[in-house]
């Protein structure tokens, strides 16, 4: 995915819609791009939302340098909260399937919350599963992402960008979606040749190799 300084200055509103493609807690995120250094501020809910964040920034900023200065506002954790997480966390550690590392594990009253970013499936399974069994009583909320899901959502993101953009395209009205190499296009436009730039645009962007152009045209 090519970064534009027009995209990093939108980069706010872009780990917005990342988030919320992906399901997640909305964060209050606040980035200061210059000079080719990413800095990040502002106030989350958790430690796990801090650092998928930073996760997300860091592929939104290519090359440029990421500083999190996010600050996170959770409440204290009481001792069998804390206790209960270091269980969790120990039980990943001795997992060898488990990158443990790459997951952050928050406890509430009412439920264990698992954060990341994971390069493969299985792995996100096999944690969930070794959360479940370590404690029978709380739900665990599942906040685990594969990186294919990112790659995604940030080429959507892209395409969307260059659509809206072009000013000779109603990209208000084009749905994009992404499966892995695959971009789809679908909703109404009203000319043939607005549906062949949308097509061109989305073939633009780094990671597509193929493009189901479901548009409709209607005159």
């Amino acid at each position: 995915m090519v970064i534009t300084r027009s995209a990093m200055e939108n980069a706010p509103n872009d780990i917005a819609k990342v988030f919320a493609k992906l399901h997640l807690p909305e964060p209050s995120i606040v980035a200061d791009c210059s000079q080719n250094v990413f800095k990040l501020s502002g106030t989350v809910g958790s430690n796990g939302q801090k650092a998928m964040a930073e996760e997300i920034a860091r592929q939104i900023a290519g090359e440029a340098t990421v500083i999190n200065e996010i600050v996170v506002t959770a409440r204290l954790e009481t001792p069998s909260e804390a206790h209960l997480k270091t269980v969790i966390q120990h039980a990943f550690e001795n997992h060898w399937l488990i990158p443990h590392q790459k997951i952050v594990v928050e406890v509430s009253g009412n439920a264990v919350d698992l954060t990341g970013l994971l390069h493969w499936k299985f792995q996100k399974n096999k944690a969930l599963d070794v959360a479940r069994q370590v404690q029978l009583e709380l739900p665990v909320t599942d906040h685990l992402r594969v990186k294919a899901g990112v790659d995604n959502a940030l080429k959507e993101l892209a395409i969307e960008h260059t659509l809206s953009e072009n000013w000779g395209l109603a990209s208000d009205q084009i749905k994009v979606s992404v499966n892995d190499k695959t971009a789809s296009l679908s909703g109404i436009v009203p000319s043939m040749a607005q549906k062949e730039l949308a097509e061109h645009i989305a073939w633009q962007v780094d990671g597509v190799w193929n493009v189901e152009n479901n548009l409709v045209v209607d005159y």
